[in-house]
């Protein structure tokens, strides 16, 4: 039941919290003296949707986790919550989402409720995620350690590289040299 205080002109009401299945509606007046009758009932369905399935963690970063998900019919958009929040951290109208700015190596459980072109929200899919530790810092001898690794196993290749190359001058060199004598008449 809603009570609509008097104004002038057309009289609406909003009902929320409806459970999914058939309702009826019908109106009427009332002043101070009496309740007018009943208006003609209206008839209308509130659609129940599932939660959204396969909901699953599809990345992780040290800030950041990607999530995807299947659609449901019907979906205008979907709201993600973190850790069971009152209000969404993020919206998406696709089948994907990026939540960012989240702590290196911290749990966190999502909620994924899709909301219908009619109003409607479904039942929320949860998952529980993990971000992923950070990063080390980069310093100057963690620097030097890598390069140092990789610069034997370089200079290496580019000593054997120098030694094939030098090979072919020599080779080329000798030829050209010699033709004179090879194909002398």
């Amino acid at each position: 039941m809603a009570d609509v205080p008097a104004a002038g002109g057309m009289q609406s009401a909003e009902l929320t919290n409806l459970e999914a299945g058939e309702h009826a509606v019908s109106v009427s007046a009332v002043n101070d003296k009496q309740e007018g009758p009943l208006s003609a009932t209206t008839r209308f369905t509130v659609a129940s949707a599932p939660a959204p399935a396969g909901l699953r963690m599809t990345n992780h970063g040290a800030d950041c986790v990607w999530l995807a998900w299947q659609p449901v019919p019907d979906a205008e958009r979907y709201l993600i919550y973190l850790n069971s929040g009152a209000e969404p951290a993020g919206e998406a109208t696709e089948t994907g989402y990026v939540l960012s700015e989240l702590t290196a190596e911290t749990a966190y459980d999502v909620q994924l409720v899709a909301e219908l072109t009619d109003g409607n929200q479904s039942a929320p899919a949860t998952l529980s995620v993990k971000t992923a530790p950070a990063p080390a810092p980069v310093t100057v001898s963690s620097l030097t350690a890598d390069l140092s690794q990789h610069v034997s196993h370089t200079l290496i290749m580019i000593i054997i590289l120098a030694g094939i190359g030098g090979a072919f001058a020599i080779a080329r060199a000798a030829r050209y040299a010699l033709w004179p004598y090879l194909f002398w008449r």
